[in-house]
């Protein structure tokens, strides 16, 4: 029998192990042999949401399950695959969607401004709510076991969203909101969030700035002032588990 010159081996080799090295990648990324999609359409209102609810292949359920809520911007479902990629392996269903005005959800998307935070916040969190609606009737879903996952922007819109709801199992929250929205904005404003030029402050120069507007909304708020102040991030925590991860100077 005629042996292959040695070149064309190493080629032979390298082709197999780029295919296998595609094949591993794609399984990751889709999940093809253990994550199930299907798309959907939910009604928010006058808006509708384009939606994919995540689920194992395997087993009837019924499976815990989640809404993944989204942070600040023009967020797509495909911003957060990284939510299902992680979780329906451990046997959670994930619901993840575009945001109103986004991909192919209906309805006009507008960010998040300070002075009309409230009311903009509280139009996201009805979504969050739609949402959070329409997993609940699945027949692979435990409805005792739902809850709401997200981050950044999520901090506000997920208490909104939970609050007055006993069928809310658990909320959690990553990098979420600890401030109302609009010292967060003043500080973002301050500080440039690493993305813009900063106004040169020091530390301590841009912590006594944020407090000194803090007590400015407080006293404000009491002497009935205060008429734009943003909802409190923490209303309806109290309610229900949450999870929240939270990051400290100085730590990564």
């Amino acid at each position: 029998m005629k042996r292959l010159p040695l070149i064309k081996k190493v080629v032979i080799a390298a082709i197999l192990s780029l295919v296998i090295i595609l094949m591993v990648w794609l399984v990751y990324n889709t999940g093809v042999l253990t994550i199930r999609h299907e798309e959907v359409r939910i009604r928010s209102g006058d808006v509708e949401l384009a939606a994919t609810i995540s689920s194992p292949r395997w087993g009837s359920g019924p499976f815990p399950a989640l809404v993944s809520v989204h942070g600040s911007g023009p967020r797509r479902r495909q911003d957060y695959s990284g939510d299902w990629r992680r979780l329906v392996p451990h046997g959670i269903v994930v619901l993840t969607y575009d945001k109103r005005g986004v991909g192919e959800s209906s309805g006009r998307f507008e960010e998040v401004r300070t002075a009309s935070s409230e009311e903009d916040l509280r139009t996201l969190a009805t979504d969050a709510r739609a949402c959070l609606d329409f997993l609940v009737r699945q027949p692979r879903v435990e409805p005792r076991r739902v809850g709401f996952f997200g981050a950044s922007q999520a901090g506000w819109i997920i208490p909104l969203a939970s609050d007055g709801r006993a069928d809310v199992a658990f909320n959690i929250i990553l990098a979420g909101a600890a401030t109302s929205y609009g010292l967060e904005m003043y500080y973002s404003s301050l500080t440039g969030d690493g993305v813009r030029p900063s106004q040169g402050l020091s530390v301590e120069e841009i912590e006594t700035q944020a407090s000194d507007l803090q007590w400015s909304y407080w006293f404000r708020s009491v002497a009935g002032a205060c008429t734009h102040e943003s909802p409190d991030p923490l209303v309806a925590w109290r309610q229900r588990p949450q999870h929240t991860c939270r990051a400290e100077r100085g730590n990564t």
